[in-house]
């Protein structure tokens, strides 16, 4: 949803299951949770947007029993769309957050 921070896939439980099972298994992981936006907004607009994404899926990780130091958050704004499109042009599919362990 444009301007949306707070929607979570419904697929997010097992996904968090999958990357506990993950993180039991590698030594001293470090998860990157980076937010993306579509093409719809400004720069600084879309910079804010991702950025919160990527906080509220980091909150809900930490909820769910992932320590917060091993978490790391960054937003790149519609820097690295999925679906290239026009700026200005939305796209939900561009919307999104990338979970990487590292």
């Amino acid at each position: 949803m444009f301007d949306s921070a707070t929607e979570l896939a419904p697929e997010s439980s097992a996904t968090v299951k999958k990357l506990k099972t993950v993180l039991a298994t590698w030594p001293a992981p470090q998860v990157v949770v980076v937010g993306h936006t579509d093409l719809a907004g400004s720069q600084e607009f879309d910079d804010r947007l991702s950025m919160r994404r990527a906080e509220t899926v980091a909150a809900f990780l930490i909820k769910q029993g992932i320590p917060a130091r091993q978490i790391e958050t960054a937003g790149r704004g519609k820097r690295e769309p999925l679906v290239p499109t026009a700026d200005g042009v939305p796209n939900h599919m561009n919307r999104r957050v990338v979970i990487t362990i590292q």
